[in-house]
């Protein structure tokens, strides 16, 4: 994608026969996925939160952790966080700046981290979630959003 830079599987995009394909090989056309392609007024929190959520491939950022299956999770855990918690912050612009939807991102990786043991493969989805998820806070949310906040997310890098 030109937008976010990010590489889109053609069936998530509904690629469907060659032609389309070739279009895109003419380094003149611009290919932007369809969360870029999308022009409703989402703020650049909620299309960030979009390209994470579609990181989080084993769902367990998305929801808030279910006490059923971590029952001691908020006796560790004082601050809980999640994908959905940040889109409600969002959609309310609780987010007065890059820093501040950077912090809860990183709360949502250090809550998984206190929780799980370094050898657990939680702890390791985690750790991945987290490398991968700023690659979107940089070539995304940045770009978007411009130099503030560059600082907060490169240096956590």
């Amino acid at each position: 994608c030109d937008g976010c830079e990010f590489w889109v599987h053609a069936k998530c995009d509904n690629f469907t026969c060659k032609e389309q394909f070739t279009e895109l090989t003419d380094k003149d056309v611009k290919y932007f996925c369809p969360i870029c392609r999308d022009t409703t007024s989402k703020s650049k929190y909620i299309r960030a939160l979009d390209l994470l959520k579609a990181l989080d491939k084993s769902h367990l950022f998305s929801e808030p952790v279910n006490a059923a299956f971590a029952p001691l999770y908020l006796r560790v855990v004082k601050k809980p966080m999640n994908l959905r918690k940040m889109r409600q912050k969002a959609e309310a612009h609780m987010y007065p700046s890059v820093n501040d939807f950077v912090d809860d991102f990183d709360q949502i990786i250090a809550n998984a981290k206190l929780f799980n043991m370094p050898n657990t493969q939680t702890y390791k989805i985690a750790e991945q979630f987290e490398k991968n998820g700023r690659l979107v806070l940089e070539r995304y949310l940045l770009k978007v959003a411009g130099a503030a906040g560059v600082a907060k997310i490169v240096n956590e890098s």
